[in-house]
């Protein structure tokens, strides 16, 4: 049966998917705005190919947790991946407020902002869920 923490864990899974619209459309405005036009081609298709590679990431570990629902946190792996996603989000809501607020478009501040608050919001929710399933 699952508990309030299999629930927690669940709920992370299904809120990192939130940003997903963000990423597309910070990558959108970010080419409008021509800071990409600089870049050689193979530059902006390796820029292509790892901005994929972390879509398929984060949906990935979003579906892992989501589909492991009651039983992540009763084994030690998932348990183990849990505080890996809280170490993860929390160092990306660091680089996110730190890093890329010199060069986030100023016409998206508020999604900046949003982002700032909801990265470490998934680390702590991966935190708990992992220390309480333990």
């Amino acid at each position: 049966m699952a508990t309030l923490w299999d629930w927690l864990a669940t709920a992370a899974g299904i809120l990192q998917l939130s940003q997903l619209p963000s990423m597309s459309i910070a990558r959108r405005v970010l080419a409008r705005e021509g800071r990409f036009d600089h870049f050689d081609t193979f530059t902006r298709q390796t820029l292509t190919l790892f901005s994929a590679g972390i879509v398929a990431c984060v949906v990935g570990l979003a579906v892992v947790v989501m589909s492991s629902h009651a039983q992540l946190l009763h084994e030690r792996t998932g348990r183990v991946l849990c505080c890996f996603l809280t170490v993860f989000w929390l160092l990306r809501g660091l680089a996110q407020w730190t890093v890329l607020a010199r060069s986030w478009p100023s016409s998206l501040r508020a999604m900046h902002v949003a982002l700032c608050g909801l990265y470490p919001l998934l680390g702590l929710m991966y935190g708990a869920a992992a220390y309480a399933g333990a």
